[in-house]
């Protein structure tokens, strides 16, 4: 993967870490036997209705509106690539 000069560093370290943190957050809430933490996280009656589960969606969601954009630009061929 090359660097990209227009990104900044404070940009790419708040995409990784962000993300990073909360799913961390999310899975100590759910190990932590606090009950109100893991009731917001992860029901013991539907567990598909806790944040985690949502959130994963969201994931997924995004990354299927990522893969619709991406197809609408054109495949390089050979040495347009850029690498």
């Amino acid at each position: 993967m090359r660097h990209n000069p227009r990104v900044s560093r404070r940009r790419r370290l708040w995409s990784l870490f962000v993300p990073l943190l909360g799913g961390v957050a999310l899975v100590a809430g759910y190990f932590s036997e606090i009950p109100l933490l893991e009731a917001i996280v992860a029901p013991r009656v539907d567990r598909e209705r806790g944040l985690l589960e949502n959130l994963e969606n969201l994931l997924l969601l995004a990354s299927l509106l990522l893969a619709v954009r991406a197809a609408r630009f054109p495949v390089a061929v050979g040495g347009e690539s850029g690498f």
